[in-house]
Formats: structure tokens, sequence, C-alpha cells
């Protein structure tokens, strides 16, 4: 992850990657955009972000948007 960001940063280019583990993607992405079943259930920066609220696309099964998380069904 961290040679990812170094290339990235270096080279002005955007990383998109899939992961599946919370913390660790909020350690290295500036931004965190969840999908659920093809839509976009959170996209929100990184900066204040708690693994336990990101971890909400995982755990809902409503498919309802994570009201005041910038989240849209």
């Amino acid at each position: 992850m961290g040679l990812l960001q170094e290339i990235s940063s270096e080279n002005q280019l955007t990383v998109i990657a899939s992961l599946h583990q919370v913390q660790l993607a909020i350690d290295f992405a500036d931004r965190i955009v969840g999908l659920r079943s093809g839509r976009i259930v959170l996209d929100q920066t990184t900066g204040g972000l708690h693994a336990e609220e990101a971890s909400q696309i995982y755990t809902s099964v409503s498919g309802m948007a994570l009201a005041g998380h910038g989240g849209r069904q």
C-alpha cells in the first residue's frame, strides 16, 4: 500500500483499489467510495472517518443510504 501511495503521489495518479479491510483503506486512502449492489452507499473523505462508520456498508442489509455520511441510494 505504501508503494502504491508513493507512486501515486510522485506521478499524480489516481489509484482505485477494492479493499474489504476498512481500517487499511482509511489509513492509506484520501477518499472511500462504498458500493452495494452496484450503487454508491458511501462517498466520503477519510479525514475523521472511523472504521465503525465505514463498516456499516458491510453490516447493513437493508440497502438504505447511510444518513449523514455522504451515502446515497
